[in-house]
């Protein structure tokens, strides 16, 4: 979902992402006919074109903390879908994402996904 505030005219759904001025959507839809597109595509190819997209927006400015940004954006949802896979239990979630589950609880934390 979009956070309060951070949707801009015209453009189609998805993740925004704030920084500075300037948005990163990640998996936004213009038109429906690209929507089939789209699902096909490995991820990797969905994050290199949302930050194509995103630097073109940033019309020559420089981006600050992009690397923390795009982290944060993916494993949010990630850490969701495996919770709700794994019916919140944290040891399944941990051996599913292949980290520890103190590692896991402190990401739930840090996402309020607790």
């Amino acid at each position: 979902s979009i956070p309060v505030g951070l949707r801009q005219a015209g453009r189609g759904t998805g993740t925004a992402v704030r920084s500075d001025k300037r948005f990163l959507w990640i998996g936004g839809m213009r038109r429906m006919s690209t929507v089939k597109q789209r699902t096909k595509d490995p991820l990797c190819h969905c994050v290199r074109r949302s930050l194509k997209r995103y630097f073109k927006d940033m019309n020559g400015e420089e981006p600050n903390n992009l690397y923390q940004m795009v982290i944060s954006e993916i494993e949010k949802p990630l850490l969701e879908v495996v919770m709700e896979q794994s019916e919140s239990n944290q040891t399944r979630a941990a051996k599913y994402l292949g980290i520890n589950r103190n590692t896991l609880r402190k990401k739930l934390k840090q996402y309020n996904l607790e």
